[in-house]
This record gives C-alpha cells, structure tokens and sequence, in this order.
C-alpha cells in the first residue's frame, strides 16, 4: 500500500508554486506515465490470449488549474482490440480472462520513483 502523506504534502507546496512547477512537473509525470505504460504493454504483450491489446495502451497527459494528470490504458481510439481491457485484466463471471497482470501493480513499482523525482522538483531530498 502507499502512503500518500508525503504525495499530499508535495501537492500543498507545488500550488503554492504555481506556473513555475508545471514547467518541473511535467516532464516528470510525462516520464512516469510513459514508464507505466510500457510496463502495461509488456505486461499484456506477455498474455497469449490478450496480447493484442498491448499497442492500444497509449497515455495522455492533461494539464488543468488545480494540477497535471496522466491517463494511462488501453484507447479504443488505437484499435478494437482495447474492448477486450476489462476481460484481459479482470476476467468476467465465467472462467477465463484476467491473464495480463492488474494495471496496479505498474502504478505501485513507478510510484517510489515519481514521488521522488516530484520532491526532487521541489527541492526537498528524501532518504
């Protein structure tokens, strides 16, 4: 489980940053969704039943007023074949599915890494 405490306390001090930290969080949220993603597409490239899904995994990264997002998954829009996510990851009430590893399971091992390039940002150092 992550602990997001010290998440929160980096997110108070970047809007406090405004302008300047978009320009430093950026690049770090483009890095850790493009590292997720690839760990999603090889994940799914793995399942002999679901690899088909893997180049429709693709990211966004959107910028609003209250911060930087990254939507990271299968798009509809890269091919078909993104319909079959749900059934790849989770399964369905019948047997079979669920053979390409929870998406979660990405987010956790980039997480310890992008909480320490965003404090890095900041200007804080963590040990």
């Amino acid at each position: 489980m992550i602990d997001s405490s010290e998440l929160n306390g980096l997110a108070a001090d970047f809007s406090r940053a405004g302008s300047v930290a978009v320009g430093k969080v950026r690049p770090i949220v483009s890095k850790g969704a493009l590292n997720i993603k690839n760990r999603m597409q090889k994940d799914a490239s793995a399942s002999r039943h679901f690899g088909q899904i893997a180049p429709t995994i693709d990211y966004d990264i959107n910028a609003t007023g209250e911060g930087i997002e990254a939507e990271i998954g299968p798009n509809k829009a890269q091919g078909p074949s993104a319909s079959l996510a749900g059934l790849a990851y989770f399964g369905s009430s019948r047997p079979g599915g669920a053979t390409v590893m929870d998406p979660i399971h990405a987010l956790n091992d980039e997480a310890g890494s992008f909480v320490q390039n965003l404090a890095e940002a900041a200007g804080f150092i963590f040990e």
